[in-house]
This record gives structure tokens, sequence and C-alpha cells, in this order.
């Protein structure tokens, strides 16, 4: 769990350095205001699209103490549709890491997900779960991959670098310097909601980061094409809420990219959930063995809560049902 916050947060900073500022507002610039409007009033009308996200994640993490250090190297592949007038996603996320030096132990995952209207479904390890998620409204504003990536562009100072073909669809070439202010709002609402209980040190996060962001806009639809965020920054468990005395001097680095590709604007998107998952559990149930009942559940409570009585008990669920890079 604490890996996909990793990869969740990483997909989540989009805040490239000092990049493209001036004095003065040039040509290129306010062509790109321009557009900004243009790309805005597009993506409003874009109610159905297709996706592909290729995220690269090298990391290392180093303890201060021994300066023992380990190294993972991360490849994600996920593709989905999307049809928001109809409330229904799909998406499957493929994932291989790979540990430096002992390639032996590789793991691999694949989550298969679909969430209809305010229910989240997921399918990992041959296994089915189903969750419903309150706040309709703010569980497809997270889920809408290409308006998350609008909404970040439209608020950010961008300039026009030039030219390029992408599929073949002409395309302008936008660099974004993306405020961190408005990444560190997003951060705090995502985190917010799926990880109530994660407290982050957003200040240190932003310190000492760089990136660049580029995106390319169709230049006859002016829908979003293409995007590609290349991002680096160091970072301690305490700068992620986490006590020093359970992770000792800790430090990781993480260099990412992570490239993304809509297609299909506007087309025909139909999600149809699988039979099996019609009927699965809830996350919560599928945590309880099913020869438990309600008395060996209060039971447990009772000597847990007998036993541990002199001191603090909390309970924390987490589950692996990070999903969709917003």
């Amino acid at each position: 769990m604490k890996y996909l916050i990793l990869v969740a947060l990483a997909a989540l900073l989009f805040s490239p350095g000092v990049l493209c500022q001036s004095n003065s507002t040039s040509y290129e610039e306010l062509n790109a205001s321009a557009l900004r409007a243009l790309v805005q009033d597009a993506s409003v009308q874009s109610d159905t699209y297709r996706f592909l996200m290729e995220m690269k994640q090298n990391t290392q993490i180093t303890n201060l103490t021994t300066e023992e250090k380990q190294e993972l190297y991360t490849r994600t592949l996920s593709v989905g549709s999307m049809n928001m007038s109809a409330k229904a996603l799909k998406m499957i996320m493929a994932t291989l890491t790979v540990p430096k030096g002992d390639e032996e132990n590789s793991t691999a995952s694949a989550i298969e997900e679909y969430l209809i209207n305010d229910t989240i479904y997921i399918k990992m390890d041959g296994n089915w779960t189903t969750m419903t998620i309150p706040g309709v409204s703010e569980t497809w504003s997270q889920r809408d991959t290409m308006g998350q990536q609008i909404d970040l562009l439209n608020q950010s100072n961008i300039t026009l670098v030039g030219y390029e073909t992408v599929d073949g669809q002409e395309c302008y070439k936008l660099l974004a310097e993306i405020n961190s202010t408005v990444v560190a709002d997003q951060i705090s609402k995502e985190t917010g909601s799926i990880l109530p209980e994660l407290s982050l040190n957003l200040s240190k996060l932003f310190s000492n980061m760089t990136m660049e962001a580029y995106y390319w806009i169709a230049i006859d639809t002016h829908q979003l094409k293409k995007s590609e965020v290349s991002e680096s920054f160091v970072l301690d468990p305490q700068s992620l809420g986490m006590p020093f005395n359970e992770t000792g001097k800790m430090e990781m680095s993480v260099d990412t990219s992570i490239s993304m590709a809509f297609e299909g604007i506007n087309n025909s998107v139909i999600v149809v959930l699988p039979e099996e998952a019609k009927n699965a559990p809830t996350f919560f149930q599928s945590l309880i063995p099913t020869n438990m009942t309600a008395f060996d559940l209060a039971g447990n409570f009772i000597n847990a809560t007998a036993t541990d009585a002199p001191e603090n008990v909390s309970a924390n669920t987490s589950t692996n049902a990070t999903v969709t890079v917003k």
C-alpha cells in the first residue's frame, strides 16, 4: 500500500520548477494564452475518450545510518475508456517492479477496475471486490484523467514552443509552468478523500523538486492529444507523515516520467460490467473470513481492547484500490 501511495503521489506532483519565465509577454505567449480558452471550450465538449498511460519510475531508498541502498525500477502501463455522461469508466493497469541486483524477486501485478456511478469494482489476484464511494461529483472529477490534465494546464503559465505531429495529427506543443499552490491543493484534496489519515508535508515535498511538463494540442479540434511529465524529487518518511520512530533515518529519491495519450474523443464508448463483478463482496466483507460470525468479531474486539487497555488502540484499514493517474 505504501508503494501505491508513492506511485499515486508521483503521478499527482505536476509542478515544474521556474520554467519559461520572462519579464515581457512574447508573441508565442499571447498565442498560448488564446489557445488556453480554446482548449477549455473543447474539453467541456469532450464526453467520451480512451487513454493510454505509461509510467517509468526509478526509486532509490537509502538508509542514512548504514548507507545501505536499494534501487527499484518500476514500469506501469494503463489503458482505459471513459464515458462521463453515463458515469462509466473501465481501466486495466499492469505494473512490474524490479529490484536492482535482485531481479529474481521481481514482482508483477495487474488491476482491472470499473467505476459505475458511485461504485467501484476492482479485480486483483483473480478476486473481485466492490466499494461505494461517497460524493458522486467529487469521485468523477478525481477519475476524469483528461479533465484533470486540462485543469492543470489552464491554471499554469504556458508557452508555445513549436508544432509537432502526433498520430498523424498536427499539434501545438506547449511548455507548462504549473502553479505549485494549485498542485498542493489538489494533492491535499486527493489524499484527504483516499487516505484521510495521511499527513503530507507539502512544503518539504515541493522544496526540492524539479519538473518539466509538455502538452500537445490538436490544431484543428483544440483537443488534448498527449502529455509528458518528467519529475525528480527527494523525500523522507516524515514528509509523508510517517513517524521517525517507525521508519528510522531514511531517504528516498524518485525519478519519474509519465506519458499519456488520448484518442477516440467523443466516439462511442460503452462500458459493460462483467457478470462476476456484480455479486462481488464489499471490500470490508472480503477482509472477514467466511466462517467468522458477528459474535467472533465482537469477542476479538473485546479481547484486543482488554489486552491493550493501557495503550491507545487504533485500527487502520488500507486498500490497494489506488486507481487512475490524475
